[in-house]
C-alpha cells in the first residue's frame, strides 16, 4: 500500500512540475492572443461607451435618479465595465477559438481591411437591425392573423 501511494505521489509530482508548467504556458500566450483580439477591436471603449449607456438610459427615464449619476457609473462599471468583463471575455474567447485561429484573426484585424471592418461593421449590423425592426412592425399584424388562425384551428382540434 505503501509502495502505490509513493507512486501516486511521484506521478503526481512529474506532472506538477513537468508537464503543468508547460500547459500553462500554452494557455498563457493563447490568452494574450485572446487579449490582443480585445484591444484590436475596441472592446474596452465599447464596453465603456456601454455603461455611459446604461446611465443616460436610467437617468431619462428616471431624472430623479440625477443626483445618484456617479454612483449609478459605478455600480454598472463593476458589474458590466470592460475590466469587470475581461476575464469572462478572454475565457470565452479561448473557449470558442484556438490561439492559432486567434492570431489568424489579429493577423486580420491589423489589415487595413480588418480595421475597417472593426470600425464599420457595428454601423452595418445596426442598419440591419434597424431594418428587420421595421419589417417586423409593418407585418407585426400579419403574425397576429397567423396566431388568431392557428389558435381557432387549435381549438377546433381540441373539441
Amino acid at each position: 500500500m505503501k509502495r502505490i501511494t509513493a507512486i501516486i505521489f511521484f506521478l503526481f509530482l512529474i506532472i506538477n512540475v513537468f508537464f503543468l508548467p508547460l500547459a500553462t504556458a500554452g494557455s498563457s500566450s493563447h490568452k494574450r492572443s485572446a487579449e490582443k483580439v480585445l484591444e484590436l477591436t475596441g472592446s474596452q471603449k465599447t464596453l465603456n461607451q456601454t455603461v455611459k449607456t446604461l446611465v443616460n438610459n436610467q437617468l431619462r427615464r428616471n431624472s430623479n435618479l440625477t443626483p445618484y449619476k456617479e454612483m449609478m457609473r459605478q455600480f454598472f462599471e463593476q458589474y458590466v465595465g470592460f475590466e469587470a468583463l475581461k476575464k469572462n471575455l478572454v475565457i470565452s474567447m479561448t473557449k470558442e477559438f484556438t490561439e492559432k485561429e486567434l492570431n489568424e484573426i489579429i493577423a486580420f484585424y491589423e489589415t487595413t481591411a480588418g480595421r475597417k471592418t472593426i470600425e464599420k461593421m457595428p454601423f452595418v449590423i445596426a442598419k440591419e437591425i434597424s431594418l428587420g425592426a421595421g419589417r417586423i412592425k409593418q407585418n407585426t399584424r400579419k403574425l397576429e392573423e397567423m396566431i388568431t388562425a392557428a389558435a381557432k384551428e387549435t381549438k377546433k382540434t381540441a373539441e
